[in-house]
This record gives structure tokens, C-alpha cells and sequence, in this order.
């Protein structure tokens, strides 16, 4: 699961509003139509968004790896350099 408690937030409801709309079942489904259509986008754009900061990480392990072996990884390789090049591909974005 990815976060519901991030995407409840980011649908800025009341307590009322997020009764009626954003109310769940006993299997923790969307009672709301819309509600559960962009919880679904919300999950997708998330896993997307992980999927290309897995490959910026490894495109720059490669980087330094000549052979292609992804994980013979140099020492002064740090979870920095993946941060800063994963930011890098956001400029631009809103």
C-alpha cells in the first residue's frame, strides 16, 4: 500500500467531509467513486514514481561501473549522490 494516510491528507477533507466522501468499507475500499478512482492514481503515480528513482540510482551505479555490474558499487558512492541525481530529474515539475 502506498501511503493512504498521505493521500487523505492531500485530499484536504473535514472530519465531515471525509466521512461522507472518503468513508471506506470493511475491506478498506473507497465508498466514493471518485475518492477510490484517484486513490488507484495515486498508487499507480506513486509506484511509477519509485520505479524511476530505483532506475536513476542504478543508471548512476552503472555510471561508475564500467563493467555494467550494477552492484560493485565505488567507496565514495553515497545515498547523497542517488538523492541529488533523483532531484535533478524533478526540475521543471510542478
Amino acid at each position: 500500500m502506498f501511503d493512504r494516510t498521505a493521500f487523505e491528507m492531500w485530499l484536504d477533507f473535514d472530519e465531515d467531509q471525509m466521512q461522507m466522501l472518503a468513508g471506506r468499507n470493511e475491506s478498506g475500499d473507497y465508498l466514493h467513486a471518485t475518492i477510490a478512482i484517484q486513490w488507484e492514481a495515486w498508487q499507480a503515480a506513486t509506484k511509477a514514481e519509485r520505479e524511476a528513482c530505483a532506475k536513476v540510482c542504478e543508471e548512476l551505479v552503472r555510471g561508475y561501473d564500467m563493467s555494467g555490474n550494477k552492484y560493485d558499487v565505488p567507496k565514495h558512492y553515497s545515498p547523497r549522490l542517488c538523492a541529488s541525481a533523483i532531484r535533478a530529474t524533478t526540475k521543471g515539475l510542478t
